[in-house]
């Protein structure tokens, strides 16, 4: 439809109220009496340029929103007010014109709440808590081209609700759970009220169009409530977070679809869940354990992530950060992506960046500050902390990587198909599908636990794997399904992976016994309870630690190396055994340990020897 044409289905339902009705039909009356009462709540909003006068503004310049308080509260869409803050004009029903203040803005939810004072109490729409079900009647309200600001008229626009959905990519910002309508929506109409019969507002029409329907799109008002309190207190906005734990998702399950909307890798699955506001209801296609389920969960909080596994600008880290607020000390690692630089450096979830390079880092927002200046290729010391002890970590930023990184060489199953129908035309003989008895006519149904609807998704499902890898077909033979296993080979003409030699066996050196330290007389002399022996590089290597002495008690382990005592710096075992020698049962020492690389300050309580 092209847009004259959908503004004259818009413009020929404007003003109902007004319209004819006849007396012998209650459904057009139901529909005037609607109109009458909803018009004193719709406006229209506008942000007038620099040096424009405000009665000269022009239709095209103007959007819609509605009044959800009492005392002036209104509510619009950043596609009809996309400056934040710019001055914003309030047209009225009645021709009140009106400046208003923003109160804030959700872009997440391409929400806008403004405060207009009117000097008397004006009519509000209530939001309805609960999604819209498919086919029920719908009714758009607005400005679309000028009808109210112009005509003093607002418009309508019936439809139903044709469905709902994650918008994921689309020409427009948003981004998120999205009810479709066959109401005309159009220039003007955005950031109006999409109602249902009983006059509750169920959706806030937004500007955003997917590319396949071209049909009229708001944001569900169940999602709203919440956004409104945040924004009229002064609160940013919650996005809804997936949690696996919480949702129940275990590790190796693979998720299909997201409310019947396929996931086809990890970034596709993030783009569907930006936007989608914590509370919300969702359905998962997934597979687990070779058995496809549909699992529902609700999304919880999401913590205030700072660092989607890389800086912003820079060089890759490849670590996840939780921004904690006041009194967090370092910057708290919620995930670390594999094969990262931090990984590699050994990194994991839990440990805290104190500091980069020589920045002090306390918390994320710091640490991303750091990275921003780093490019790819710099050599970058972090000082990490964990369960109390701290360490240096030498790491080199990386490049950020592709989200698909290209395949050196293609997967090769063998099998031929006649058009888009996934049934067998051709088996290519001695090849892998051949091998596993696949023959001619059969049709494949299934493909690592994928299921396959088109030929083309049998190389959705192949995709990321390797010559050699073994893959589970689900195959369909004159009524029976039978589930067969192929080891993927080499397509004709590319040569095969050549594997990667096995690593050298390491070589052990046998360590000389360790000596025995002398045991100090029994009394009140301080006792450790540890064996030493000289550590390489300077310290005191504990051998053994005893049974419930002072050592066991204070978390010392076999492995660590003393290298300071009561603040001296420890050379051997035999420093170390002079320092503690006078010290007497009770006393407390500091000790300093070294632990596969880490630090840590210890107070140790020293013990009294069994006689």
């Amino acid at each position: 439809m092209t847009p004259m044409r959908a503004a004259f289905a818009t413009l020929s339902l404007v003003a109902l109220a007004s319209l004819p009705v006849r007396a012998d039909d209650p459904v057009s009356r139901e529909l005037a009496d609607l109109a009458a009462r909803l018009s004193p709540s719709v406006v229209a909003v506008g942000q007038p340029s620099r040096g424009e006068a405000r009665e000269a503004r022009p239709w095209g310049g103007w959007g819609s929103g509605f009044v959800v308080d009492p005392s002036g509260l209104i509510l619009s869409s950043t596609a009809a007010l996309p400056e934040p803050g710019a001055e914003t004009l309030v047209f009225l029903a009645d021709g009140t014109r009106l400046v208003a203040e923003e109160l804030g803005r959700d872009p997440l939810h391409a929400a806008v709440l403004l405060a207009c004072e009117a000097g008397r109490p004006l009519a509000a729409l209530p939001l309805a808590d609960r999604l819209p079900e498919v086919g029920q009647t719908a009714m758009a309200l607005g400005n679309p081209y000028g009808s109210l600001t112009s005509d003093r008229q607002v418009a309508f626009s019936l439809g139903v609700v044709s469905g709902i959905y994650l918008m994921g990519e689309g020409l427009g910002d948003y981004r998120g759970l999205a009810v479709e309508t066959t109401a005309a929506v159009n220039p003007g109409s955005f950031g109006g009220p999409l109602v249902d019969l009983d006059g509750r507002v169920i959706g806030l029409v937004d500007a955003t169009l997917d590319r396949t329907r071209w049909l009229g799109v708001a944001v569900p008002a169940s999602l709203l409530g919440g956004v409104l309190e945040d924004l009229r207190e002064g609160r940013p906005a919650g996005q809804g977070f997936l949690g696996a734990e919480g949702a129940g998702l275990r590790a190796g399950d693979r998720i299909l679809a997201v409310e019947g909307r396929r996931v086809e890798g990890a970034a596709e699955l993030g783009r569907l869940l930006v936007g989608v506001p914590e509370g919300t209801h969702l359905t998962l296609s997934m597979v687990r354990d070779g058995m496809a389920q549909q699992l529902p969960v609700v999304l919880g909080p999401r913590p205030a992530l700072v660092a989607g596994m890389a800086a912003v600008e820079g060089g890759y880290l490849g670590v996840l950060l939780t921004e904690e607020g006041e009194g967090a000390e370092g910057a708290l690692v919620e995930g670390v992506q594999p094969e990262g630089p931090a990984a590699r450096a050994g990194i994991r979830k839990g440990d805290r960046v104190l500091k980069a390079g020589e920045h002090a880092t306390p918390n994320g927002a710091a640490l991303i500050r750091v990275l921003e200046g780093c490019p790819a290729g710099t050599k970058l010391v972090l000082r990490v902390g964990r369960d109390g002890w701290e360490k240096e970590v030498g790491l080199v930023l990386a490049e950020r990587p592709r989200e698909e990184a290209p395949r050196a060489v293609r997967p090769f199953l063998g099998l031929g198909f006649d058009g888009d129908e996934p049934v067998v035309a051709e088996v290519a003989p001695g090849g892998p599908a051949d091998k596993a008895g696949i023959r001619a006519g059969d049709r494949i149904v299934m493909v690592a636990d994928r299921k396959v609807g088109r030929a083309d998704d049998l190389a959705g499902g192949l995709e990321g794997r390797r010559p050699g890898e073994t893959v589970k077909l689900r195959v369909e033979r004159e009524g029976w399904q039978r589930t067969l296993e192929v080891v993927l080979g080499t397509a004709p003409g590319e040569a095969a992976p050549v594997p990667a030699p096995p690593p050298p066996p390491p070589v052990v050196v046998p360590s000389p016994p360790p000596p025995v330290v002398p045991a100090p007389p029994a009394g009140d002399a301080g006792f450790l309870g540890v064996t030493l022996e000289d550590a390489k590089g300077g310290g005191a290597l504990v051998e053994e630690v005893m049974a419930g002495s002072a050592a066991e008690t204070a978390g010392i382990q076999a492995g660590d190396v003393i290298v300071e005592a009561a603040g001296k710096p420890i050379g051997d075992a035999d420093g170390l055994i002079g320092i503690l020698s006078a010290s007497r049962a009770g006393d407390k020492v500091r000790l300093v340990l070294t632990r596969e690389g880490w630090r840590r300050d210890l107070e140790v309580t020293m013990g009294r020897r069994s006689p």
